[in-house]
């Protein structure tokens, strides 16, 4: 979770890229899948993998980032899908690219390359 008041959107990419360090947490096709690989709810307890779509639900539906920044993290991902991968789209990103590609994004949008 992010500890400071000052959120900004560097720090709501470094979660992401924190939650995606370990591969397993990871999904393309669903926004979330428990242990078993079957899709569940981005807000059920069973959830262990999320897709980039399912991730951002996840920490929304948390309140872990204020709305305001998260709307800007939101712009700045779609602008890193369109610089990095010509589709604004993170699910094409997500679902056609990979993780590598997802990670690339978030480092992009995080302005942490």
């Amino acid at each position: 979770m992010i500890a400071s008041k000052n959120y900004n959107v560097r720090e709501v990419a470094e979660q992401f890229l924190e939650l995606y360090a370990d591969r397993r947490r990871w999904t393309r096709n669903y926004n979330a899948r428990n242990k078993h690989g079957d899709e569940v709810l981005v807000s059920s307890r069973e959830a262990v993998k999320w897709c980039l779509v399912g991730a951002q639900e996840r920490m929304v539906r948390a309140g872990k980032v204020p709305s305001a920044i998260m709307e800007q993290f939101s712009a700045a991902k779609k602008a890193a899908c369109h610089e990095l991968y010509g589709d604004p789209s993170e699910v094409f990103v997500n679902d056609t690219h990979g993780l590598a590609a997802v990670r690339a994004v978030l480092r992009r949008a995080g302005g942490i390359e």
